[in-house]
């Protein structure tokens, strides 16, 4: 008899606390750390790494480089709410900056793909650079809450050059 009271406390306990975690919102969370920039809003960080979507695939050797986002010290979710973040930013990494209409939504583009042998020996491993926020795509997320699609200039402190990254392998409404 007792035991069964104590079950029944038990259920009436956990209840409550169960249905409000099966009831909450879920929140996506971005794989990696974009930093809480403004248009054009730039902020010195480091080179962190390289890697490439199919390393054994020798048609898509597309580089994707990473930069520090900690030194910022925030990331942003796809709820638009500061998240502390200690990870880094993983861009897709182009050559040219095209200001053209890629669809009614997309105003702006990345163009001539870096492969990731050649990011190597653009840019090293713990060297410094600016990120920069050049473009969001705010008419395609008026319509798809989409994170990707942001574009951002990249330039090396050491050789002075400037490539760009993409957030994503898509634009913003993308596959």
């Amino acid at each position: 008899m007792y035991e069964k009271q104590v079950i029944i406390k038990i259920k009436n306990l956990l209840t409550l606390p169960l249905f409000l975690l099966f009831a909450s919102p879920i929140e996506a969370r971005l794989v990696h750390a974009k930093p809480p920039l403004k248009l054009n809003e730039c902020f010195p960080t480091t080179v962190s790494g390289f890697a490439t979507t199919w390393p054994e695939a020798k048609w898509d050797q597309h580089s994707i480089i990473y930069v520090e986002t900690a030194g910022k010290g925030f990331a942003r979710d796809i709820n638009k709410k500061n998240v502390r973040s200690w990870t880094n930013l993983g861009l897709y990494l182009y050559r040219d900056f095209k200001k053209e209409e890629i669809d009614e939504i997309n105003k702006l583009a990345v163009g001539n793909w870096i492969d990731i042998d050649q990011s190597k020996e653009l840019y090293r491993i713990g060297e410094k650079v600016d990120l920069c926020l050049k473009f969001i795509p705010t008419e395609c997320r008026k319509i798809i809450p989409d994170p990707r699609g942001e574009i951002y200039s990249i330039k090396n402190k050491r050789t002075k050059e400037t490539y760009y990254g993409h957030y994503g392998k898509n634009m913003c409404g993308g596959a």
